[in-house]
């Protein structure tokens, strides 16, 4: 019989460089969220150095500028920067932050590394008030990339890569109150459409930032009396996109939220909206409400978004997900795109997970989304509702069509005189009418639908026209003449309602000169 050991074996923890191509190639899905990452990581600081007096809230910005000369982009806030004895050691470590979950949007130290997937250089620059020296650290982003290819990863530890590829260094200062924190993502390489094109940054930055409203978005007072009464201000900071360097003053960014959007039939207006609590206090939102069915096309606008102070969680797929898992209901899953608004989770009880592209299942996120599964039930089944009412046109358009479908049949069976026939023209052009409305305000299923109408209507004006031109009519010259005004006031009618006021003007004239009604 063997004698068993009980005996502790020391070891040393080794920690290989595929850890790190984990944390920064492998955590984001989408490569623009390193932005998102650096403005939360400004937004953070900020909100600290506001709660330290060390800058007013009226004066705290983040100012990005994207040169797209220079391939670069900078993220740099006014806060409160971190002082030279901390600098190297906090913006090296990885996987440590100091920073409490409860009230910061960051806390696992790993964001201020994901830009290194699409640049060459990662430089941060900071430095705190009353000192004069700033700090300067610099990642080698291609040199981390080399040695992170399989072929090398195995080869280096974690420690000696970034030992080889990060340099820290220090320079004076001629403004000793100054205080800031700057990351440069520099000589990009393969990077998002957001670096590179400053209207999509703008944009993307109205999505996921933590901004204000529009001024002009007149829902906006209501919302934010809302979030003040549960005792959950939002948190708002000014941030300023720059052309270029030379852009001194930029353009502050402000949420995409406004008072009409685009939806199939055009451009309608949110008739209002409706706030709405969780039972357990776990989150609170807003919901617009519209008078037409369909989705809303504007991506950037669309969808019923997370957020967590202020801040976007994930895109739009988070709720979507939650329609799309409702009980024996498959098809609510294309609802989520017919609503506009916002759900503001309790920053102390739904966490966001490390991707930032949902929530830990911890206990409070399971019951948050069993509630908010339920809340999308409601919706879907209002969305529903508001799509079988244009069902019910769609069905009245369907026996329209097939009524008029008899009158041609009976025009092509017998003599008719072209009185007769230009009343079933008419009738066809009515009911085409119809359809052209019922498709601008409907979604893209009934849209499909009610195409296979407007085909029908084609074929069945076709063969009535050429009853006109192959029949025999009995009718006075008289008729003939009242039949041609009758034809050409549905055509008036039509181009009234189809082209714009000044369109119309212009058709107005070549049928008057055409038919001789003036000179």
């Amino acid at each position: 019989m063997t004698k068993g050991l009980n005996a502790n074996i020391p070891f040393t923890p080794f920690f290989g460089s595929f850890i790190l191509d984990t944390l920064t190639l492998g955590m984001y899905v989408e490569s623009k969220n390193a932005i998102r990452e650096y403005v939360q990581n400004s937004y953070d600081s900020l909100c600290s150095s506001i709660k330290d007096n060390i800058v007013l809230a009226k004066d705290a910005k983040i100012d990005i500028v994207v040169d797209t000369a220079k391939k670069s982009v900078s993220i740099r806030d006014n806060g409160s920067g971190i002082r030279k004895g901390k600098a190297s050691e906090t913006l090296t470590n990885i996987g440590a932050s100091g920073k409490d979950y409860k009230t910061q949007a960051g806390f696992r130290g790993i964001g201020r590394l994901s830009g290194l997937v699409f640049c060459n250089k990662l430089v941060f620059r900071t430095k705190a008030k009353g000192e004069e020296i700033q700090t300067i650290v610099t990642f080698d982003a291609r040199g981390i990339r080399y040695d992170l290819s399989p072929a090398r990863a195995p080869l280096k530890s974690l420690s000696e890569i970034l030992i080889e590829h990060v340099k820290v260094t220090e320079q004076s200062v001629d403004v000793v109150d100054q205080h800031f924190f700057e990351v440069s993502i520099e000589e990009l390489h393969d990077p998002p459409i957001e670096c590179t094109d400053i209207d999509e940054m703008k944009k993307y930055l109205g999505e996921v930032a933590p901004v204000p409203y529009r001024p002009e978005f007149i829902h906006a007072s209501r919302i934010i009396t809302a979030a003040e009464l549960r005792g959950q201000k939002l948190e708002e900071i000014q941030i300023f996109v720059h052309d270029g360097a030379n852009d001194v003053e930029g353009t502050q960014i402000f949420k995409h939220y406004s008072d009409s959007y685009y939806v199939q039939s055009g451009k309608i207006p949110l008739s209002d909206i409706e706030i709405i609590d969780s039972p357990t206090g776990l989150w609170w939102g807003w919901i617009g409400k519209k008078e037409k069915s369909g989705i809303y096309k504007e991506e950037h606008l669309k969808a019923i978004r997370v957020r967590v102070r202020n801040l976007q969680i994930d895109g739009i797929q988070i709720m979507g997900r939650i329609f799309g898992e409702i009980e024996n209901a498959a098809s609510y899953v294309r609802f989520n795109d017919w609503y506009i608004g916002e759900i503001f989770a309790h920053p102390e009880r739904l966490i966001p997970n490390a991707r930032r592209d949902g929530f830990e299942e911890l206990e409070d996120w399971i019951t948050a989304k069993h509630e908010l599964t339920e809340k999308c039930s409601e919706l879907g089944k209002a969305a529903y509702a508001l799509s079988q009412k244009s069902q019910g046109n769609l069905s009245n358009l369907f026996k329209d069509a097939d009524r008029v479908a008899k009158q041609v049949n009976s025009l092509l069976e017998g003599d008719h005189d072209i009185k007769d026939v230009s009343k079933v023209i008419a009738e066809i052009d009515k009911i085409q009418r119809k359809v052209n409305r019922a498709t601008k305000s409907s979604d893209n299923e009934i849209a499909g639908q009610l195409r296979t109408i407007e085909t029908r209507l084609f074929q069945y004006h076709k063969k009535a026209l050429s009853k006109i031109k192959v029949g025999t009519f009995i009718g006075s010259p008289e008729t003939i003449a009242n039949a041609q005004r009758e034809i050409v006031t549905q055509l008036i009618d039509a181009f009234n309602e189809e082209f714009d006021r000044s369109t119309y003007a212009r058709i107005m004239k070549v049928i008057e000169r055409v038919a001789g009604l003036v000179e």
